[in-house]
């Protein structure tokens, strides 16, 4: 028969697509219809002027084999519209059957084309390969399944190949061309329905209207292609959709060797499988690239490439740009191999070997790492030549490993590296001085020390030693090396030491100890608690109580606190914070007629309190008052920052004078108090730049005591 001599080419198609295949562009623009039972027929139309083609295509397998018997209801309806009365004017109404060739008509069409196109068409509709020629040994169901992939296989070729090549379409009986030349005045509808027996497939007919006036069909050009050269292969790579939202259904590779004379790359047209991988068009209407490989005989020669794509109607587009391509070198040659690694005065001397010669190997290039996963920094700033096996390392790595590779190079840049391996550098060369050791304490005796980790890249640890006294014997309080900048001790509080000495030594992987650190001395807390105060003198007047007292004896005192009560409240109230040094206040906030008590706290740096003194109790008598002094005066002394002041002695016996001073307005403060011999000025040393003003009051030995005298102000500048 006419269709078994081509079988082996069928055979071929079959093993490139396996068990489906896109159904053509027109297949891919279905909607499912509600009843999955009834299959549709897809159609499409293109208008070329002269003539309207209409395509259309089974929705699926069973339809298209019993299609095939029976032929297609081919349905054409021409009519004009009158927009004045919105009425509808059939111009021609007929209907045919549309149906696939017999085999002599495909003989006789393969003669006169010599299309082997056809004689496969003719392969899917008159040929048999079943199971068993594609030596199944399945039974029951397995075969029955096979059988269901062969149809599948046979209408997925048949529409493919009826996408690309129009008489095809023609011999399986889905193409027809409306050769009346058409009226843009006029519209066109089609009908297509599948003459299968309705007891066997249900179907779905199927329709396209085509106005007259619409827009005609243009051969359009092939999208631009680029290209990836590998290794004696050259890959191109294009995106399928184009203008007007068309879509190739194959594609037509031609190539040259001069850019003149073009041949095709196959025989057969390439049907386009989208990359998955491929990123997509930054077009959002087009699909992943297409990618089609070459093998070519010689790399760095020029090929020229250009592309053509088919569509669904057998058409064929404008080739793409030619574009020029070289396919290159991408084998690297043969790895080296290290055979010694040997360390000689600090020095490392690398020796390796080389089995195979490539003729395009161009030499070596010797690679250092600290790391055995690299990155290697090339030790050399040109490449070795190839008769080279020899190179010394003259300044190694000596806080690090050395890792090193031998890496050859080929006159395309290919590169192959050897195996790493590790190079051993003796050092004896110790870490430097531990730096920056300070100390927390707290008051449970928890040490904590921190240092600066060494900047040698080799430090493994370090030893922490200590010591109750700089006199005696520091001992080490680690066990071995600590990999660590803290290390945390557990002191005595409650012992007659009160401070502890700490130093440390850095040591590298090879065991060099640097020198000692300086020595932290580590102060212990004060838990014990300072003396209490005892007040000594007072003085009370009928506006203010004046008291000293004898500081706390501890060395350690750091403030005092004044604390009051009075006979309404009961209650202690503290009334000033003083420094450690202060020995005597002044409370003016008193009332006459009341009985108040008084009481010093003394803490310590560590706030460790003494607890209230002995408390002083004294009454406040409501008591007349004597004028205040007259002609106080301030000025300046003859010594920097002193000031005298000065007033006339009064006439009564004084048993104390009392000075107080302002600074820039601020709160009056008692600065002394003294006893009185006679004395009519006072001799103040000032601290600070401003304007002083000072204010004195009398205490006479009946109790009773003058009003406050206020001087004018003077500035120390």
């Amino acid at each position: 028969m006419f269709y078994s001599i081509k079988n082996c080419y069928f055979k071929l198609l079959l093993s490139v697509i396996l068990l489906s295949i896109s159904i053509t562009c027109i297949a891919q623009g279905a909607k499912k219809t509600k009843d999955t039972s009834v299959a549709k027929i897809l159609v499409a139309a293109r208008n070329y002027g002269d003539s309207i083609v209409v395509r259309w295509a089974p929705g699926n397998a069973v339809l298209w084999m019993h299609s095939n018997n029976k032929g297609y209801l081919f349905k054409r309806i021409v009519f004009i519209d009158n927009d004045q009365n919105k009425k509808t004017q059939i111009i021609a109404k007929d209907s045919f059957t549309v149906k696939v060739w017999s085999e002599k008509e495909w003989g006789e069409h393969f003669k006169q084309t010599n299309d082997t196109n056809l004689a496969v068409a003719a392969e899917f509709l008159y040929g048999h390969v079943n199971s068993k020629s594609m030596k199944s040994t399945k039974e029951g169901f397995g075969n029955i399944y096979d059988q269901y992939l062969e149809q599948q296989n046979k209408y997925g070729f048949a529409l493919l190949l009826s996408d690309i090549n129009f008489r095809v379409a023609d011999g399986l009986g889905l193409r027809f061309v409306d050769k009346q030349k058409v009226n843009s005045s006029y519209s066109y509808l089609y009908v297509i329905s599948s003459l299968a027996d309705k007891k066997q497939v249900k179907s779905e007919p199927a329709y396209i209207l085509v106005k007259g006036n619409s827009k005609l069909y243009k051969k359009d050009s092939f999208p631009a292609v680029s290209f990836i050269p590998g290794d004696r292969v050259i890959q191109l790579k294009w995106y399928n959709a184009i203008v007007n939202d068309k879509k190739f259904s194959a594609f037509l590779v031609e190539k040259s060797e001069d850019g003149k004379h073009f041949y095709k790359t196959s025989n057969l047209p390439f049907i386009g499988i989208e990359s998955k991988n491929a990123p997509a068009s930054k077009n959002k209407e087009t699909n992943p690239p297409t990618v089609f490989s070459d093998s070519v005989k010689e790399n760095y020669k020029k090929y020229y490439y250009r592309v053509t794509g088919i569509d669904a109607f057998g058409n064929y587009s404008i080739p793409s740009k030619v574009i020029i391509v070289k396919s290159i070198d991408l084998t690297p040659p043969v790895a080296a191999e290290i055979t010694a690694l040997k360390e000689n005065g600090g020095k490392m001397k690398i020796n390796w070997k080389k089995s195979l010669i490539e003729k395009d190997f161009k030499g070596f290039v010797i690679g250092r790492s600290d790391n055995f996963k690299g990155p290697f920094i090339p030790l050399t700033k040109t490449i070795l030549a190839p008769g080279v096996n020899e190179f010394v390392d003259d300044s190694p790595l000596i806080y690090k490993p050395n890792f090193y590779i031998i890496a050859t190079v080929d006159t395309a840049g290919n590169i192959s590296r050897s195996s790493p391996k590790l190079g051993v550098i003796n050092d004896s060369i110790p870490p430097g001085k531990p730096e920056g050791l300070t100390y927390t304490i707290d008051s449970m005796g928890h040490v904590a020390l921190h240092w600066h980790w060494g900047k040698e890249p080799d430090v493994a640890g370090y030893l922490v030693y200590f010591s109750n006294s700089m006199a005696e014997r520091f001992i080490p309080v680690t066990k071995g090396i600590l990999a660590d900048s803290v290390f945390y001790d557990s002191v005595q509080i409650k012992s007659l030491t009160k401070k502890i000495f700490y130093k440390i030594y850095a040591v590298d992987r090879a065991k060099n100890t640097s020198e000692a650190s300086e020595v932290v001395t580590v102060v212990k807390p004060d838990i014990v608690p300072p003396l209490p105060a005892v007040i000594s003198k007072f003085n009370v007047t009928d506006t203010s109580v004046y008291f000293e007292w004898n500081r706390s004896a501890s060395e350690d005192r750091y403030k005092q606190i004044v604390y009051r009560k009075d006979s309404t409240n009961g209650g202690w109230k503290k009334i000033k914070e003083l420094n450690a040094n202060e020995w005597f206040y002044s409370d003016f906030s008193v009332q006459s007629a009341c009985q108040y008590y008084y009481a010093i706290e003394t803490l310590d740096s560590n706030y460790n309190s003494s607890g209230k003194s002995f408390p002083l109790q004294v009454y406040v008598y409501k008591v007349l008052t004597f004028p205040a002094l007259t002609n106080l005066k301030v000025g300046l002394a003859n010594a920097e920052n002193k000031i005298i002041v000065s007033w006339d002695k009064p006439p009564q016996k004084v048993s104390r004078y009392l000075i107080y001073k302002t600074l820039n307005n601020s709160v009056l403060e008692l600065v002394s108090s003294f006893e009185a011999n006679n004395e009519t000025s006072y001799e103040y040393t000032c601290s600070e730049k401003g304007a002083y003003t000072f204010s004195v009051k009398a205490i006479y030995e009946s109790g009773k005591h003058s009003i406050l005298a206020t001087s004018d102000a003077v500035f120390i500048k």
